[in-house]
């Protein structure tokens, strides 16, 4: 073989490469930009950690298209559903298994809404957290849910239950997130006049509660 016969391939193996690198350039880029748009049109709430998307379900743009695909597919507009989130507690940090924690929602701060809400726990990978009573979530429609004396409501994320724990969402025992879904809600919520009760860590988690 001689040397011009070789020229061509060797041509169309550099064209292959660059071609390549650029397609997994791209990829990165896009990938860089959708995070930061993620964090551009996140509306963090005054309330510690808690983050709300208010236009999530809106997808008029590919960008947008993208993100939705990214964090919520199928997500819905903020007419029908609100989503908000928190990793953190009130004293910003990360939300531990290994930890009690609490959430005090007072009379008039229980959502509003024309359907109803719910409490979600996840694991990092944004699964649910395998527990022994198969609960997952706590809401409005809850049979379980018990509301105190004043129309508060508190509401215990911990691996293990206390005996006084009435309202208890299981957490595991590694870190977790919460998501918080009103279905239909109040103009109170969409015009950003209601805010989610801060995350109180409580205490350690003690074997044999």
């Amino acid at each position: 073989m001689t040397v011009f016969s070789a020229t061509p391939k060797l041509a169309i193996s550099l064209n292959a490469s660059r071609i390549i690198t650029a397609v997994a350039i791209g990829i990165i880029l896009a990938i860089i930009t959708i995070e930061i748009t993620f964090l551009l049109i996140t509306t963090r709430l005054p309330t510690e950690g808690w983050t709300v998307h208010y236009d999530l379900g809106r997808v008029a743009k590919p960008l947008r298209r993208a993100l939705v695909a990214k964090v919520g597919l199928g997500a819905l507009v903020a007419e029908e559903a609100l989503y908000y989130s928190n990793y953190k507690d009130s004293e910003g940090r990360p939300l531990d298994g290994q930890y009690r924690y609490r959430l005090r929602f007072k009379r008039e701060q229980i959502p509003v809404t024309d359907a109803f809400w719910s409490l979600s726990l996840y694991d990092q990978d944004h699964f649910f957290v395998k527990n022994p009573i198969d609960r997952y979530s706590l809401g409005d429609k809850s049979s379980v849910l018990r509301y105190n004396q004043d129309g508060s409501l508190d509401i215990i994320i911990a691996q293990l239950q206390d005996v006084n724990d009435l309202n208890w969402l299981p957490s595991g025992d590694d870190i977790f997130m919460l998501t918080l879904r009103a279905y239909l809600p109040a103009d109170r919520l969409l015009t950003g006049g209601w805010l989610p009760p801060s995350i109180i860590r409580l205490d350690a988690v003690t074997e044999g509660l």
